[in-house]
C-alpha cells in the first residue's frame, strides 16, 4: 500500500486544506514515477554494465577510445536526469512539509512545475 493510500482511507485528508491535498496526492504521483526510472537505470547498470566492468574500458567506448557507447551514454544522461529530478522533488518534501506543520491556509504552491517527471 502506498503512503498516498494510507492518507486517503485514514480519513486524514478531510484535515488538509482542498489545494495542499492536491499537491500532496501529487508529491506521491511523481515520487512513484522517480523510483520507477531509478529502477530502470539500476537494472540496466546491473545487466549490462556490471558484467562488462573487468573487461576493460574497450566495451564502454568506441573505437577511438574517446566517446561511450550510445547505450551507455544513455544510461549516464538517465543518471544525470534522475540526480536533478532527486533534487526537485527533496526541495518539494520539504516545502510541503513546512505547509504540512504550518497548516495556516496560506496559498503557497511548493511545485515549481507542473510535475518533474517528463513525459
Amino acid at each position: 500500500m502506498t503512503t498516498w493510500q494510507v492518507v486517503s482511507q485514514a480519513q486524514l485528508a478531510e484535515l488538509l486544506e482542498p489545494n495542499l491535498l492536491y499537491e500532496l496526492g501529487f508529491y506521491y504521483n511523481e515520487l512513484s514515477g522517480l523510483g520507477d526510472r531509478y529502477v530502470r537505470y539500476a537494472e540496466f547498470t546491473e545487466s549490462d554494465i556490471l558484467p562488462l566492468m573487468k573487461t576493460g574500458s574497450a566495451a564502454f567506448y568506441d573505437e577511438g577510445g574517446k566517446e561511450l557507447l550510445p547505450r551507455f551514454a544513455a544510461n549516464m544522461d538517465r543518471l544525470r536526469e534522475y540526480h536533478k529530478m532527486s533534487v526537485e522533488i527533496v526541495d518539494w518534501a520539504k516545502c510541503l512539509r513546512d505547509r504540512v506543520e504550518s497548516v495556516d491556509g496560506s496559498d503557497v504552491v511548493c511545485r515549481r512545475v507542473q510535475g518533474i517527471t517528463p513525459m
